[in-house]
């Protein structure tokens, strides 16, 4: 069982009190939504004793038991994963991780945009897969206390701003004061982690890959998280998403991207940026310089088609432009095909 929606629409886990017969040791729980949770003792009784699980925040939690959770230290000292707890594509993605040695757990995923049932997220997987769309929901997250909808007009026409807000309204995401969209979730930042969200739903939907978004990886040298991981016929995929210009995204960040590759040893990885501007004026010369340190011997990086690069077959950086899902599954199809003995790329 899985928290639905981040952190219940109130800023409070719906996970809450539940009777354990817990080590004295343990100081931490991780909700399976992937939150850590501070604890006290409710009462001094003789085990099994019922806890109060406490957000990092303060915030206490309220709502039903856990049923199921994983548990570790905040510092990720004992960490493990009650794959039970999840679901089999995620539990088939986390087993192919601990195979090559890295261990994650779900990392905080409050922070997306994403609707609670099913049917809302099959229409909000649809409009996601409008460019303008994703501008228009930036643009609307960045607005988040209060928006007119001559305000979302950047990247769309007055029409078809109004009609986006429409499809939000209905699908409960926003609430309207004095004339202004605003968002319901207050948590809701930045665009980065809906675009991680929609990029799994991607490779899921479309392509037939278990695939998992943000994860937290413990005692690794890479740092940071991996946006995207999935895996299909015994391959490992490794998507780093970027929704910022390319202008606003640091050669650090390159950095730590390829140094990320290097520690998980993907078969495959793919640095999309959610643009469409050109990748060969700074990410791609970023990715070549930090690959030269940590991955020597990956070669030159060319283009392929439009704006999809590749080095070796293995390691490609792409735009959205003119589809992400296509650009996604151009880097898939070359890399089958790069591997065949009884076939050839098609660039």
């Amino acid at each position: 069982m899985h928290c639905r929606d981040g952190l219940g629409g109130r800023g409070l886990c719906p996970r809450a009190t539940g009777t354990f017969a817990w080590p004295e040791d343990r100081r931490h729980l991780v909700c399976t939504c992937g939150r850590t949770l501070l604890f006290r003792w409710k009462t001094r009784s003789k085990r099994p004793r019922t806890v109060i699980p406490v957000l990092r925040t303060g915030l206490r939690c309220g709502g039903a038991p856990f049923e199921a959770c994983s548990f570790g230290c905040l510092e990720g000292q004992q960490t493990r994963m009650d794959t039970h707890a999840l679901e089999p594509c995620e539990r088939e993605v986390l087993s192919a991780l601990r195979r090559r040695g890295v261990v994650c757990r779900l990392g905080r995923r409050d922070g997306a945009l994403i609707p609670s049932s099913e049917e809302n997220r099959q229409r909000w997987y649809r409009l996601l897969g409008h460019y303008s769309f994703r501008l228009f929901l930036r643009d609307l997250i960045r607005l988040r206390h209060g928006a007119m909808v001559e305000e979302l007009t950047h990247y769309c026409s007055l029409e078809v701003a109004r009609h986006y807000l429409g499809e939000v309204d209905d699908l409960g995401l926003i609430q309207w004061r004095k004339r202004k969209a605003v968002l319901k979730r207050t948590d809701v930042r930045s665009f980065g982690p809906t675009l991680e969200w929609y990029v799994a739903e991607v490779l899921r939907r479309e392509f037939g890959m278990a695939s998992i978004w943000n994860l937290r990886p413990s005692k690794t040298s890479g740092g940071g998280d991996y946006d995207v991981v999935a895996c299909a016929d015994g391959l490992l995929l490794y998507v780093e998403t970027k929704s910022a210009a390319p202008r606003n995204i640091e050669a650090t960040q390159m950095a730590a991207f390829v140094k990320r590759v290097a520690t998980l040893a993907p078969d495959m990885a793919v640095l999309i940026n959610d643009t469409q501007l050109r990748m060969l004026d700074k990410l791609v010369p970023a990715v070549q310089q930090a690959a030269r340190h940590e991955l020597p011997g990956l070669g030159r990086m060319r283009r392929l088609r439009g704006e999809i690069f590749a080095a070796r077959d293995c390691l490609f950086v792409t735009n959205s432009e003119p589809d992400l899902a296509g650009n996604l599954g151009i880097c898939i199809s070359h890399f089958l095909r790069s591997r065949s003995a009884l076939g050839r790329p098609l660039f």
